[in-house]
């Protein structure tokens, strides 16, 4: 919540206090390299995402989805694109392939590395993602 209001440095904080209570949690990692991520502490956000997605693989609870979006996400700030598609691709291949942030990830990071003709393929993905959305919303409930 506190990052969703720009209030980032409190978000940080309060993310390191949640790391000491509950340590063993892939969230609260997640969470702490998210609050790391938006301050731009690219580097310390990579070794959190790291560490979260070892407790997820043991414990579960978090989604791959989440973590490997938010490593893809730092990985392109950093002008890592091919580190950054790879994170992408790992989030599908342990997720749901309906994931449409990290099929959007995947685009932007074939973008930036010039691969134009897969970046269609995935912005096409993308887009039947959207337009299934809309449908369901349309749907009433019987």
């Amino acid at each position: 919540m506190l990052r969703a209001l720009g209030r980032n440095e409190e978000a940080l904080v309060s993310a390191e206090h949640l790391v000491e209570i509950w340590s063993r949690s892939p969230f609260s990692w997640y969470e702490l390299a998210a609050a790391h991520a938006v301050l731009g502490h690219n580097e310390r956000a990579l070794q959190v995402i790291e560490h979260s997605l070892l407790l997820a693989n043991v414990g579960g609870g978090l989604q791959y989805a989440q973590l490997y979006g938010l490593k893809g996400e730092v990985l392109l700030a950093e002008r890592r694109y091919e580190e950054a598609l790879v994170a992408y691709e790992n989030g599908l291949r342990h997720m749901s392939p309906l994931e449409r942030k990290l099929w959007e990830g995947k685009a932007k990071a074939l973008r930036a590395l010039k691969r134009n003709e897969e970046a269609m393929v995935a912005e096409q993905k993308v887009s039947k993602l959207d337009q299934r959305r809309e449908e369901n919303l349309k749907k009433k409930p019987s």
